[in-house]
């Protein structure tokens, strides 16, 4: 639970807590002795790929009438992204939505292993890190219900 991993934070020095302060609601950043940072995660809930296409979800329809669901998606996942970035010198480079999680009203940024410290850019064309697979996942959304 968050409790649980607040209090294993909480056990080490206030230094390392503050010298990378990612705001989200359910990750701690721990710095270890060597000062390599270790990321803890909390189960989140559903991916929002799960909920946009599962026959079974009301999610769509849930989005489209709430302004305040948009809104909220967008200062969590946006303010996560942004943060990391600012306060940890981290790229996540990989947001989309199975990497988006949903639980009660809480959005957040999940999957953080294709994060990175630094981008090189290639100067002729758009970011894009090369590091996704060929690999396509096939989802049959009948078998979900």
């Amino acid at each position: 639970t968050v409790a649980t991993v607040n209090a294993i934070i909480n056990k080490f020095p206030a230094a390392m807590n503050q010298t990378h302060s990612v705001v989200h609601p359910y990750i701690g950043v721990l710095r270890m002795q060597v000062f390599h940072p270790l990321v803890v995660m909390y189960d989140m809930g559903e991916t929002l790929y799960d909920l946009v296409y599962s026959p079974c979800s009301d999610f769509r329809s849930r989005w489209q009438q709430s302004p305040a669901l948009r809104a909220d998606f967008r200062a969590k996942v946006g303010f996560s992204a942004i943060n990391l970035v600012r306060q940890a010198q981290l790229c996540h480079n990989d947001i989309r939505l199975p990497n988006i999680a949903l639980r009660g009203d809480n959005f957040a940024l999940i999957d953080f292993d294709m994060a990175r410290e630094s981008l090189r850019l290639q100067p002729d064309s758009a970011f894009s890190p090369p590091l996704q697979s060929d690999v396509q996942w096939q989802y049959d959304a009948g078998e979900m219900c």
